[in-house]
């Protein structure tokens, strides 16, 4: 993710580039608690680590409505999705733990239309498929 963020921001996609950004770091420290850490279920600060994410990335996905609300979608998405891990890491249950897995299923098909619609729509100089792009 943070090779696809650097001509991201070399590019001015200032929206894509900061939340790849940001997913790509949050692995590093997701690494390095792992690794440091006893071999236990959870992770009290892998929890806060992602509930800071999905704030980080709420944020994000609110300021991207305005221009591009797909790809606001699918940042939400994730952010909920790094805000039920954190709720699981820090809770260990079971339910949030599926719940999480729903939503990141969910992210799938949404990354995959919005990534395609304006792929589509740059092959074939018009808009094939709506993607709510703005300005």
């Amino acid at each position: 993710m943070l090779v696809a963020g650097i001509p991201a921001f070399l590019s001015r996609e200032t929206l894509g580039a900061t939340l790849l950004g940001s997913i790509s770091f949050s692995w590093l420290g997701t690494a390095l608690v792992t690794y440091t850490s006893f071999p236990d279920i959870t992770s009290a600060a892998l929890g806060l680590l992602d509930l800071v994410l999905a704030a980080v990335l709420l944020l994000i996905g609110t300021v991207g409505v305005l221009g591009k609300p797909l790809q606001s979608v699918v940042i939400v998405l994730a952010s909920v999705r790094y805000g039920l891990d954190g709720v699981y890491e820090l809770t260990a249950s079971g339910g949030v733990q599926t719940a999480s897995g729903v939503v990141g299923c969910a992210i799938l098909p949404a990354s995959l239309y919005g990534g395609l619609a304006p792929g589509l729509g740059n092959v074939q100089h018009r808009a094939v498929l709506p993607f709510g792009r703005r300005g």
